[in-house]
């Protein structure tokens, strides 16, 4: 499973295999994998966000949030963005 999650709450399958170029374009900018909770963690699951979301002022994404672990530094929440990748579609 491959999902890319848009601040206004539509989730849009990925198709094909998410490089570094095909991450960057779809969160807007450099990439950052960010630390999920407990229960996704153990389905080796991986949420990548842009780097910069809070520095480009982008609009939270609350359906991503969701997904992060409290002790993220991701105080305001994911900004922008996020791509939700599965055991079988992890990037290395």
């Amino acid at each position: 499973m491959k999902t890319l999650i848009k601040p206004d709450g539509t989730t849009t399958p990925i198709e094909g295999k998410v490089s570094l170029n095909y991450a960057q374009s779809l969160v807007g900018g450099y990439i950052e994998f960010v630390t999920l909770q407990a229960k996704y963690e153990a389905q080796h699951m991986q949420l990548i966000v842009n780097e910069e979301g809070l520095l480009k002022d982008l609009p939270v994404n609350p359906i991503a949030t969701k997904y992060i672990s409290p002790n993220t530094l991701c105080m305001d929440g994911i900004r922008g963005n996020a791509i939700l990748l599965s055991d079988d579609d992890r990037m290395d």
